[in-house]
């Protein structure tokens, strides 16, 4: 097994990964079923009070429009409001089973809940600074492409052009994400295990990822073609199973099963590949500490007791933390 107290490269940090999540596979699943159980909710009360009476082609027309662009960024702020939430708790975990001790659930929800209003700052803070942009961007540019659209039409490569612009654009605006979310990566780590103030993890973290953003955003890409990848594998799997099915019930128009089945299928997808980048970076934040500040050799001079003490604060006794031998009646 990979020591991770000595510095490790991409394929040792995500071979590691897959061993911490292993070895404690349900409790880091039931950490990653919470978010994903919230949003699936958050899901269910779209599609069923709002589209449960639309046929799929017009819940896709819906979702280029302004109000769909406008609740798709909604939609994802929330999820990054979840997922970020519960991030602590991966980390607790992945300590714990870094340092040999029994990880629970419980343990990681408690060590999340001692300082939730930190965390929620921190939550807050990373999506002030990494999604509003995008957003702002990506609903500019669909109105500017759905305005290409109904001015030019099929006939003059209107579609062709508005597709090329689509996928462009998405490129450009999911290569800033992945860069800005990069530098921002060891906030949570730095507040959690550095006891650091909001201002300060977020300071921590854009000066502790220098180095290794490149490899932290190939990482999160990896993860995300995973998930991707298993999305569709799923929700391909629950397509072809409810169109087996007699016509009054396979019928797409109408049919809440197909309503309810894929965000299930998002679910389970998220909660399987959750807990993965959030090891990872765990993982990564103790690599680059070891690279940048030496922690391998901190950590064993202080296991061997070779730090001392630090001194007390000015204006105090240096025996003020000792008990006084007179208190205890020796003199």
């Amino acid at each position: 097994m990979t020591d991770p107290l000595r510095p490790m490269n991409l394929g040792e940090i995500l071979d590691r990964t897959f061993q911490i999540y292993r070895s404690r596979f349900l409790v880091f699943v039931g950490i990653a079923a919470l978010p994903a159980l919230a949003l699936m909710c958050v899901d269910d009360v779209d599609r069923i009070w709002v589209h449960s009476h639309q046929t799929h082609a017009r819940i896709l027309i819906f979702y280029m429009t302004l109000t769909g662009v406008i609740t798709t960024a909604v939609f994802c702020h929330l999820a990054g409001f979840f997922q970020y939430l519960v991030r602590p708790a991966f980390i607790d975990a992945t300590i714990q089973v870094v340092e040999g001790k029994n990880a629970s659930i419980h343990g990681a929800i408690a060590a999340l809940r001692n300082r939730l209003r930190k965390f929620l700052v921190l939550d807050l803070a990373q999506l002030a600074i990494i999604l509003p942009l995008p957003a702002i961007l990506f609903s500019g540019s669909a109105i500017g492409i759905g305005e290409i659209v109904h001015r030019n039409g099929p006939r003059t490569g209107g579609y062709a052009v508005a597709a090329l612009l689509a996928l462009s654009m998405t490129g450009i605006l999911a290569g800033y994400v992945l860069w800005i979310g990069s530098c921002f990566a060891f906030t949570f780590q730095a507040s959690a295990l550095e006891d650091a103030s909001c201002f300060a993890a977020l300071k921590r973290s854009w000066k502790l990822t220098k180095g290794t953003r490149f490899r932290l955003m190939l990482t999160w890409f990896l993860i995300l073609l995973v998930g991707w990848g298993l999305k569709l594998l799923f929700e391909g799997s629950v397509y072809f199973f409810l169109r087996a099915l007699p016509h009054e019930l396979g019928n797409w128009h109408g049919y809440l099963p197909y309503q309810l089945a894929y965000p299930l299928a998002d679910a389970i997808v998220s909660t399987l590949t959750g807990p993965i980048f959030p090891i990872a970076l765990t993982l990564f934040y103790y690599d680059q500490r070891i690279r940048q500040e030496g922690y391998d050799i901190e950590r064993m001079m202080d296991v061997a007791g070779l730090i001392a003490p630090a001194p007390p604060p000015a204006g105090e006794s240096p025996l003020a933390s000792v008990p006084s031998i007179i208190e205890e009646g020796k003199l």
